[in-house]
């Protein structure tokens, strides 16, 4: 039997939502929407989401997350999502988001969330701290000061220049030029994905962030979007949309929501990396001075892979000496 869960907003507005169990964490069954007492403004919460606590209050609302909990907010306004946590608000072209979770273990963290003024590309990285962020229509995030007015007029820039936010990879980011014929339509799009061992419900690592970015390219498959370092409930679906879009795997199978050896091969084939090695391990080169701010990320992404497999050698090598 479904239990109702009843969240204050102020002294005497209540709002009720479908929940899955009634426990010390809340699971959404449904999509709801918050709507801010001083404002109006509606805010979209995402089905599945997981919180232990959400109170409202203002132009505020304050989130209680515990270790395994993630919840996605979503503005139709494109409000910028100022917050104590400091986490960058996710600009898309119809809407913003502000994808919460936790990746540290043990531990339940507070945060608290001012939506103001207008998200842009710009204020998206600025989008943290406390009640910052923008104000009005500008939607500049705080402190950031307009920049002065130019006698003469700006030159647009080249399309093959058009600079890109280092920030975190969001969906509907380009990460380089086009080319004119991609061996695959997610490989022209997203970092390297190498995975070295098996990921399943409830791991942890900067390998599970990785696949999540991965998967959150393509929103058929990880709509919530959430980059977070643990594989929950919404990182298993989505993995078992991956596995059935790409014939992996089905419901009742072996292996369906589990990455494993062919899950981890399709990931690779489609991010266009070819497999490292060890022996010599390719050097990648140096960005030229139009190339965009993420290939240096991607390529110091690929150095520490790289660095990590030869540790992993090195391990190896003594543990077999220990046992002789």
């Amino acid at each position: 039997m479904k239990r109702i869960l009843s969240i204050s907003f102020g002294a005497s507005v209540w709002l009720f939502l479908p929940l899955a169990a009634f426990a010390a964490t809340v699971t959404t069954t449904s999509e709801f929407t918050l709507t801010l007492p001083s404002t109006g403004d509606g805010y979209t919460v995402s089905n599945g989401a997981t919180f232990n606590n959400l109170d409202v209050a203002g132009g505020t609302f304050t989130l209680t997350l515990d270790p395994t909990n993630e919840v996605t907010f979503v503005s139709s306004l494109k409000r910028n999502f100022a917050n104590t946590r400091n986490i960058g608000t996710q600009c898309n072209t119809n809407d913003s988001r502000l994808n919460e979770g936790v990746a540290t273990t043990g531990a339940q963290v507070v945060d608290t969330i001012s939506p103001s003024g207008t998200c842009t590309a710009e204020t998206a990285a600025a989008s943290g701290g406390g009640s910052g962020g923008g104000s009005g229509g500008g939607g500049s995030a705080g402190g950031t000061s307009s920049p002065p007015p130019s006698s003469s007029p700006t030159p647009s820039p080249s399309p093959t220049s058009t600079p890109i936010p280092s920030a975190t990879l969001q969906p509907h980011v380009l990460l380089a030029p086009k080319p004119a014929v991609p061996a695959s339509p997610v490989a022209a799009l997203v970092s390297p994905v190498i995975i070295l061992r098996p990921l399943t419900r409830g791991s942890r690592g900067n390998d599970i962030s990785m696949l999540q970015k991965f998967l959150a390219r393509d929103k058929s498959i990880y709509p919530e979007g959430i980059i977070s370092g643990f594989f929950g409930a919404l990182t298993q679906s989505a993995v078992q949309r991956f596995q059935e879009k790409y014939e992996i795997a089905k419901k009742g199978q072996q292996g369906y929501g589990v990455v494993g050896p062919k899950t981890r091969a399709k990931l690779k084939e489609l991010s266009g990396m070819p497999a490292p090695s060890v022996s010599s391990p390719p050097t990648p080169p140096s960005p030229s001075p139009n190339s965009s701010p993420v290939i240096a990320d991607i390529q110091a992404q690929i150095k520490t892979l790289q660095l990590q497999i030869q540790i992993k050698m090195i391990q190896d090598s003594i543990n077999k000496l220990k046992k002789k």
